[in-house]
């Protein structure tokens, strides 16, 4: 695949632009209010083929291999969205297809999650981990898996860390359901509490002298914890990447979370607290993820042609 390789990160919140020139990054970066996606009443893919053009166009790029990070579920062949929670127009199969006519270009969809995760174990905290489980606690709460560096394709949509039923409160979740861990602890928690509390979101957990705040945030970070002691029990991973704009927020008490799954798992569980890392790639990831994934991909293609010699 010859070009440069677009990498677009779309999240729930914003969407991230960025390219690779011979596998290195460059500095070619933009960003945009993800409702542009949702908006105007065109598709999706429309909107998308639009930002990607003039992003190549401004910073001079030959757009060779189009990767983009969808945040939300896709079947095993990645050509269907079969739901996105954040971004409802990127359901079903006219996402992939509309981008492959409008830039007629290789495109290629991966959750962005795996995304993040590749990168990070390309270039980042998981290299050379063989593997690793990563959580990212956001807008709302994604996760993959990688085995053997390679990400790992569930038969069906099962990588949905996210909506795990943990509380009895009956919070109703972004999917409609009742009681998923993203009701409790994830962006969409926190834009409620901001507004209870009258507290800008970048500033909650800052605040110390509001005790009915503080106790929110305690108990959010616990299910947070919870959640990533949920995965160490049962799969055992290598490592658990963890990752997201909500541990980098300022006063997010990492240690406290760190100390949450160590309290929760079991003497009998192989999985070590030493081995719970935080992403160290932040937005570099994507990038340095889809690198790996058309490698894989260049490698996956190889192999299935005979050899005619």
């Amino acid at each position: 695949m010859g070009g440069d390789v677009i990498v677009v990160d779309a999240g729930g919140t914003k969407t991230l632009l960025g390219a690779l020139r011979g596998g290195v990054p460059t500095s070619a970066f933009d960003v945009f209010d993800s409702r542009r996606l949702a908006s105007g009443g065109e598709p999706a893919f429309l909107a998308l083929a639009a930002a990607v053009r003039k992003f190549c166009i401004e910073h001079k790029l030959a757009i060779g291999t189009l990767v983009v990070g969808v945040p939300g579920m896709l079947d095993e062949r990645r050509e269907r969205v079969s739901h996105c929670n954040n971004i409802r127009a990127f359901e079903g199969t006219e996402l992939l297809r509309g981008l492959r006519a409008e830039l007629r270009v290789p495109v290629l969809l991966e959750q962005d999650i795996m995304l993040q995760l590749l990168g990070e174990h390309r270039c980042g905290v998981a290299r050379g981990v063989d593997s690793a489980f990563g959580v990212y606690f956001g807008t709302g709460i994604g996760s993959a898996w990688l085995q053997g560096g390679n990400p790992f394709v569930p038969r069906s949509a099962c990588q949905q860390a996210g909506h795990i039923p943990v509380g009895t409160e009956g919070l109703v979740c972004r999917c409609g359901k009742r009681d998923c861990i993203e009701a409790y602890a994830s962006g969409h928690t926190l834009e409620a509490l901001s507004r209870e509390h009258g507290v800008p979101i970048p500033e909650l957990f800052e605040q110390q002298e509001n005790a009915i705040l503080k106790a929110a945030l305690h108990r959010f970070v616990t299910w947070q914890g919870f959640l990533l002691a949920t995965i160490a029990t049962l799969l055992e991973p290598e490592m658990i990447v963890v990752g997201g704009g909500i541990p980098d927020m300022p006063g997010y008490p990492r240690q406290r979370l760190v100390d949450t799954v160590a309290t929760q798992l079991q003497s009998s569980c192989a999985f070590d607290v030493e081995r719970l890392r935080f992403a160290t790639l932040g937005e570099r990831a994507p990038a340095f993820g889809a690198q790996a994934l058309v490698d894989i991909v260049a490698a996956s293609t190889s192999a299935a042609v005979p050899d005619s010699s």
